[in-house]
């Protein structure tokens, strides 16, 4: 539309020239067929608004129609070329801007082509004139000359122009791919390609202000590999890390399951938090789903081994985000439910209300803040 709008601001400043020329007397051409130009100028140029405000445009390989807009207005200035001889030279300026247009969009067959069609359009017009006895042969040749050579000048200029814009749109996705390759290992842990702990915490803070402003509640679970430490003293280190990873596509491909009933935007939601803790995040739960997201987790993982006689179960905390709480203190309700659940003798789910009662329609894994010691 920008582009399309300066050819309307040309269009409508060759307006106010020619009709200025008109009333000095400077153009002998009749009133009528200046008029009935006007009018077809205004016809392409409402087509063209048409176009792109119905999104027509969208059906061409070109939405911007450049080259259409371009095969236009060399039509137009032809024409005005024709029934205003004396204007002839001056005009062959507009030529140059008009081909310049095609530099935002066009490829080098099209601008050589556009070039070539405008060359042939204005030979054809000065051999009117010559079979017409308008001009003599010198300066039909003449002026043959000098617009072909301005032809080859502006197509080689456009076919330039094009490389570079090419080059340049090559640049660019080169950079964007570098800058998501940049931003995924920013983000990510090498071993389990979870996201990291920083972008756990941006991704909690946002969902914290979109809360705080729209009252969408959501809540974490911190989830701990239970006796991780006797899998790297008795199978080593490096099976150790294979276990970890294992675990992290695991629960990546459980929320995926559970996207096909509910898709979330931000991916963000699963976390290694630190060693063998794993943090999800739920955006839109409450801390009944949240419960049952956890159990599914801790089901799957206990129910699945993880090769060389390795059997793995998790311990989990849930705490919902209430209120207008920091993020450290909806973190440390979750781990502090963790503890709960290592208390309770591992392979379960516990969470921690954040109000500290003990209300009857709780369930009997709810337990109170005011049990527990502000440290682990």
């Amino acid at each position: 539309m920008q582009r399309f709008l300066m050819s309307v601001t040309l269009y409508a400043l060759w307006a106010i020239v020619t009709g200025s020329a008109w009333l000095l007397d400077l153009i002998g051409t009749p009133t009528w067929v200046l008029m009935s130009m006007g009018l077809g100028v205004i016809v392409s140029i409402i087509g063209f608004w048409a176009a792109f405000a119905t999104d027509f445009n969208q059906r061409f390989k070109d939405p911007s129609l450049t080259l259409a807009q371009c095969g236009v207005g060399l039509s137009w200035l032809m024409l005005l070329m024709y029934v205003v001889p004396e204007w002839r030279d001056l005009l062959l300026a507009v030529f140059l801007i008009v081909l310049m247009f095609g530099t935002f969009q066009l490829r080098p067959r099209q601008f050589a082509a556009l070039s070539f069609a405008a060359f042939v359009g204005y030979v054809t017009m000065s051999g009117i004139d010559l079979a017409a006895g308008n001009e003599t042969l010198s300066q039909v040749v003449f002026r043959g000359v000098v617009v072909g050579s301005l032809m080859i000048w502006c197509a080689y200029f456009g076919i330039h122009v094009s490389a570079l814009r090419d080059a340049l749109y090559t640049r660019n996705e080169q950079l964007e791919t570098m800058v998501r390759e940049v931003s995924h290992l920013a983000e990510r842990d090498d071993l389990t390609q979870a996201y990291n702990r920083r972008a756990i915490i941006e991704t909690l803070g946002r969902l914290r202000e979109a809360s705080l402003r729209y009252g969408e509640p959501f809540s974490i679970v911190i989830v701990d590999l239970d006796y991780f430490k006797q899998v790297n003293d008795r199978f080593g280190h490096m099976v150790g890390d294979r276990v970890l990873a294992d675990f992290s596509n695991r629960i990546r491909a459980e929320l995926r399951l559970l996207d096909e009933i509910e898709p979330v935007v931000d991916d963000r939601r699963l976390g290694r938090y630190g060693g063998e803790e794993f943090i999800l995040i739920l955006p839109r739960t409450r801390l009944d789903g949240a419960r049952q997201c956890a159990e599914r987790v801790r089901g799957v993982t206990a129910g699945h081994g993880f090769g060389s006689g390795i059997s793995i179960t998790v311990s989990a905390g849930i705490a919902e985000f209430s209120s207008a709480e920091p993020i450290d203190t909806l973190l440390r309700r979750a781990d502090m439910a963790l503890y709960s659940a290592k208390a309770a003798g591992r392979n379960c789910v516990r969470s921690i209300a954040a109000d500290g009662s003990t209300n009857a329609d709780r369930g009997s894994d709810v337990v109170n803040l005011s049990d527990y010691k502000n440290d682990r």
